[in-house]
């Protein structure tokens, strides 16, 4: 009974590990590698590195690289991601095929670097501009993302290096092309998403893709694997919302179909700004009382919630000395005091946590107006975030690489193990 279950425990290398005092130099089979790197993505370095010094018989992390180091990630399709994607769209019901390519953007810290995996530099941009030029330096990453439409699934299967701007007719040809290989492996691909940024903008003119005060609104191009089916392009959520605000702002109505409005029980069939602007009226008497950093709620919360605690814990002599200053202090000051004087009974805010709220209340006491009309701007609004994530460090083209291989190795042991039993 024993063996039986220490033979469930380890492959027959593992046992084999054991009986060595150095395991330098031992084959291990792909199913003790998978069993590994399973581990290491779920324990980290540190624990992984643990279990190895308490005598597990496991891969080294030299083992591991020698392993996916032949792995080919290089920009562009990633082509070592479509047969594990194929195996599982195999499992796949009917309905679950259906999905959405998604494109997005993120900005990267322009630096050339070496990469041991292929051998040479990187850091240049692998598609043309806007103006057909190529090896501008890279300060974005374009990534292509499959997304499931009845059920939640994402996978990455594809991504380049850009400057400030690309060429629309090459990220045409790229996505057709994206789309194609994953309508071979049973997906069926009816839409593509994306923001409104300029760059987008233009890969949709180049689809045929416009709309208009003046013009008929075409929001589909034929599909590349079937000139009988339409291919469909849709904005993210943000810009969804954000051209409502700008039809309703500019004093436009929406109409709403007599079924939904039979349906839903509403009171007319109209959306119009006029009704927030009459809120608005009724409302900004009350507005005045968000003024300076003493009276918002930040500081309201803070200081309530220490009052409400000292009652609990008057008869603590620890927090004496706290009590007794209590009437003094400020809010936040209080709660800071009582933190010290309990240890871990309080739990002291974060200051980044502080820093953000204390940004979105002045945004709101400046431009509150401004927000509740609709008026105020993309570029106000990331003027005061950015106050607050200055900051923070941007991934370089490296970064981007080894977040992609690590996702694809999580990704295909899933997979693997759903088909395969381990």
């Amino acid at each position: 009974m024993l063996k039986q279950s220490i033979r469930s425990l380890f492959n027959e290398d593992q046992l084999n590990a054991l009986g060595k005092t150095v395991r330098r130099g031992s084959t291990w089979c792909d199913e003790t590698i998978q069993k590994a790197l399973k581990l290491r993505l779920a324990c980290g370095t540190n624990g992984y590195n643990l279990l190895l010094d308490s005598g597990y018989p496991l891969p080294s992390e030299r083992t591991h690289r020698r392993r996916l180091e032949n792995i080919n990630f290089c920009p562009g399709v990633l082509k070592e991601i479509f047969p594990s994607l194929g195996r599982k769209v195999q499992l796949m019901s009917p309905l679950e095929r259906h999905a959405v390519l998604m494109l997005d953007e993120m900005s990267i810290k322009p630096a050339l670097e070496f990469d041991a995996s292929v051998g040479r530099i990187i850091g240049n941009s692998t598609l043309k501009d806007s103006q057909n030029k190529e090896y501008s330096l890279t300060t974005h990453a374009l990534v292509f993302m499959l997304g499931g439409m009845s059920t939640h699934w994402k996978q990455t299967v594809g991504y380049h290096f850009t400057g400030p701007s690309f060429c629309a007719r090459v990220v045409k040809e790229v996505m057709f092309d994206l789309i194609m290989k994953c309508e071979e492996l049973g997906l069926s691909i009816d839409t593509v998403v994306s923001d409104m940024g300029g760059q987008n903008q233009a890969l949709w003119k180049e689809c045929g893709i416009i709309g208009g005060k003046y013009t008929k609104t075409t929001n589909y191009c034929e599909h590349p694997c079937d000139v009988n089916r339409k291919l469909f392009f849709i904005p993210d959520t943000p810009h969804i919302m954000k051209s409502l605000r700008n039809h309703l702002t500019g004093h436009q109505a929406i109409t709403i179909p007599s079924c939904i409005v039979d349906e839903l029980g509403f009171i007319c069939n109209e959306v119009k700004v006029d009704y927030v602007e009459q809120l608005f009226e009724i409302d900004s008497g009350y507005m005045d009382e968000l003024g300076d950093d003493e009276n918002n709620s930040l500081f309201y919360l803070a200081g309530r919630t220490v009052r409400q605690i000292l009652p609990q814990i008057s008869g603590c002599y620890t927090c004496e000395g706290a009590i007794e200053g209590g009437d003094e202090l400020s809010d936040v000051s209080l709660l800071t005091e009582l933190k010290d004087y309990t240890g871990s009974s309080l739990i002291k805010p974060a200051k980044s946590v502080f820093d953000m709220i204390k940004i979105a209340e002045r945004c709101l006491r400046d431009q509150r107006q401004s927000i509740l009309k609709g008026e105020i701007s993309h570029a106000t609004i990331i003027s005061f975030v950015s106050e607050g994530a200055s900051g923070c460090d941007l991934p370089t083209c490296h970064n981007v690489i080894g977040k992609l291989i690590t996702n694809y190795t999580r990704t295909r042991f899933h997979l693997s193990e759903s088909i395969i039993p381990m």
